[in-house]
């Protein structure tokens, strides 16, 4: 449980992170670029910046708790990071509750301006479903439940992220090296660049 507790408390720093980065770059290319094809270029480079942080700082957890279950040190949860992550993901997912509250009329209508400074990741994706032009009535349902279920894209991350980590599978080179022929070979090379490093050292 404190395990669980600790990664969870480091996956809610890197959401912090990420955020924030996202924000500032929604409102620097926002700024500089208007219309449809800046939305979708800054929707496209904050939702990457996003999904890096969070499955790199998943897949490092999990690479480091393969190390500690191998010593005897932990025990092996395969869905430790998925639980982790809906864990620091608790604040976006009581605001996307709260968004979907604001379209039933029970929270106060401009909530979602709120919503959108918080999740600036997503905001070009938020604009074009939610219009800031029309009322919360004029806006459809669907638009509000699509940017609420934006909140599980870091513990998706996460999860993912912290299973391949454990396997230790860099995501890099199963994508680059699709074939087992291939894989074989960046295997071997990699060893034998390992020899030559430990032959250095001595």
């Amino acid at each position: 449980m404190k395990h669980t507790l600790k990664t969870a408390f480091n996956f809610f720093v890197k959401l912090v992170i990420a955020r924030f980065f996202g924000f500032i770059l929604s409102s620097t290319i926002l700024l500089a670029l208007s219309g449809v094809v800046g939305s979708v270029a800054t929707q496209l480079c904050s939702a990457i910046i996003f999904v890096v942080i969070c499955f790199s700082a998943a897949w490092e957890q999990g690479a480091k708790d393969r190390n500690m279950i191998n010593i005897g040190h932990c025990k092996e949860d395969n869905w430790l990071g998925l639980k982790a992550g809906l864990a620091a993901a608790i604040p976006e997912i009581a605001m996307s509750a709260c968004l979907l509250l604001t379209k039933a009329g029970v929270i106060n209508e401009h909530f979602p301006v709120l919503f959108n400074l918080y999740n600036g990741s997503f905001l070009p994706f938020q604009q074009a479903l939610i219009s800031p032009t029309m009322t919360v009535a004029e806006n459809p349902w669907f638009a509000y439940i699509l940017t609420a279920l934006t909140a599980l894209i870091g513990p998706m991350c996460f999860g993912f992220g912290y299973r391949l980590g454990l396997l230790q599978i860099p995501l890099s080179d199963t994508l680059l090296y699709t074939t087992p022929e291939a894989r074989e070979r960046h295997e071997q090379r990699l060893k034998e660049r390992r020899k030559k490093n430990k032959r250095r050292l001595f």
